[in-house]
């Protein structure tokens, strides 16, 4: 197959593939709490910077189906391939369209489809790397600018784009220490200080949300020295770029430092990877890093195998990833298959997330019967989903977790009182435990795939219960602002305790 028809194929299948994944992988919890928070347009949101939710809200002047609010991990995969070989075919056209083709059949790609704070994050940490790049190779301030302006919005996305910042850092330091470095430095971090601005003021006005919980409610075991986590977190990267490209890395290594000396034009993208890769090398040797933490240093991977990598060795490379791609789809289509069939109903997990897995069913039940009520849940994941299939507000009640309190936002609970509650519980109905905070409970138990889910109709809530019942613990829990740091104003203190 002549390798330009082949390039053609694979981002036309890739695409297709990827638009099949996205129709048909059902929603998942964070994805409906994402969905949340663009119907709640915000500077900010507890769990995260408010990038993913901006994205939502654009997605949904267009709709809310899954594809519509899944399109921008589509549109993202086809933008980074086209961008590799744009950059790449200047040098050599076949190389660059192998690379584009790798790119695109990774499982990498072709799996990115659930919609996260990550895939803002990946698309705007590869676009502010390459313009980093252009910066020092077309000689040009305003590139800095423009990598600024997404490094800014990678931040935006999530605070792990400050490795990146210290990427461009380490490369100015040890391979650009000159006024062109220096100037580099400030063009970038000039644009991306607003974006770190309006968030530190976001913060200094909202509780520190972001701050205390991705720094300090999220991180509340002590940390050990081990070496598990760290091979843990080898593996991980070697699956993230495939034990293909590992296993040629390995095999061409003796002649890797030698080809990237040769070609000190592509010295950044390693520095832009593997300065973040080793940062969460030595991290995860003292606590477990996430899977998906390395994800928005990946695509700077592909930039590498341009020098490192000879034409014959890319085309040799192309059937196994193939393969290694589509035994990872016959896979998930085989889960999605099963869990059709109903082979995970026994499962735990499955009964005590059905509200989440049967949102859609639930919602029917909830039709005839929800009127007068405002629905709620005790789980930010079931709130979002019944939010979803509802098309109308449900809420979180009870201490729920430390994730998802966006809702404490979202809700105002004074404003509640005297006013009926439908609360959707699974499992047990818990009402001793609800009666407390209503005038008068009714209960009304439906039964789906054998499971129990049970619907509490709450009459008359009574906030100045539950602010002491339930609120306060909320507040000891989930908001330790930090003494060192000075609040403006905090939201749940202000509006539940008064306390200035």
């Amino acid at each position: 197959m002549p390798l330009t028809y082949l390039f053609y194929v694979a981002l036309v299948f890739s695409t297709i593939f990827k638009i099949v994944l996205a129709v048909i992988i059902p929603l998942t919890g964070d994805e409906a709490y994402h969905y949340v928070w663009g119907k709640y347009l915000d500077f900010g949101y507890y769990d995260h910077p408010p990038l993913i939710g901006w994205l939502m809200h654009l997605m949904q002047y267009l709709g809310d189906s899954r594809f519509i609010l899944r399109l921008p991990t589509i549109l993202f995969g086809i933008i980074i391939g086209i961008v590799l070989y744009q950059f790449l075919k200047k040098m050599d056209k076949e190389k660059a369209q192998m690379i584009s083709i790798l790119f695109w059949i990774s499982p990498f790609n072709l799996l990115n489809v659930i919609i996260t704070n990550d895939s803002p994050l990946l698309i705007f940490t590869f676009l502010s790397g390459l313009f980093f790049f252009h910066g020092f190779d077309k000689k040009r301030f305003f590139y800095f600018l423009i990598a600024g302006v997404f490094l800014g919005l990678a931040f935006s996305s999530k605070y792990f784009a400050v490795l990146l910042a210290v990427a461009f850092l380490f490369y100015v330091l040890f391979f650009q220490r000159n006024r062109k470095g220096l100037l580099g430095i400030l063009g970038v971090f000039l644009p991306a200080g607003f974006f770190v601005l309006l968030n530190l003021y976001w913060n200094y006005t909202h509780c520190w949300d972001n701050i205390v919980f991705n720094f300090f409610i999220r991180h509340k075991n002590p940390l050990r020295l081990g070496v598990v986590n760290f091979a843990v977190f080898i593996l991980e990267q070697i699956y993230l770029i495939t034990p293909i490209l590992f296993y040629y890395l390995m095999k061409g290594r003796k002649s890797i430092l030698e080809s990237i000396k040769a070609r000190n034009y592509f010295l950044i993208f390693l520095v832009l990877y593997g300065v973040p890769i080793c940062i969460f090398a030595l991290a995860s040797l003292v606590k477990s890093i996430g899977f998906h933490w390395t994800l928005s240093f990946v695509p700077f991977i592909f930039f590498l195998m341009f020098p490192l990598f000879s034409q014959e060795i890319l085309r040799k490379m192309i059937r196994p990833m193939f393969i290694f791609s589509t035994a990872h789809l016959v896979i998930v289509f085989l889960v999605l298959l099963l869990f059709h069939m109903g082979q995970f109903n026994h499962l735990d997990i499955y009964k005590n997330t059905i509200i989440s897995i049967r949102a859609r069913e639930i919602s029917s039940l909830l039709k005839p019967v929800k009127r007068g009520f405002l629905l709620a849940t005790e789980s930010y994941d079931d709130a979002s989903m019944l939010h979803y299939y509802c098309r109308e507000y449900v809420t979180m009640i009870g201490k729920g977790s430390h994730r998802g309190r966006q809702f404490d936002q979202l809700t105002d609970f004074i404003k509640l009182q005297g006013k009926n509650i439908l609360i959707v519980r699974v499992g047990s109905s818990n009402e001793e435990f609800y009666k407390q905070f209503f005038h008068r409970i009714a209960l009304q138990e439906n039964r789906i795939d054998g499971i129990p889910v049970f619907f509490l109709f709450g009459y008359k809530f009574n906030f100045p219960i539950y602010k002491e019942k339930v609120l306060k613990e909320i507040w000891d829990s989930f908001y330790p602002i930090p003494s060192q740091l000075p609040c403006g104003k905090c939201y749940f203190r202000d509006h539940y305790f008064n306390e200035k």
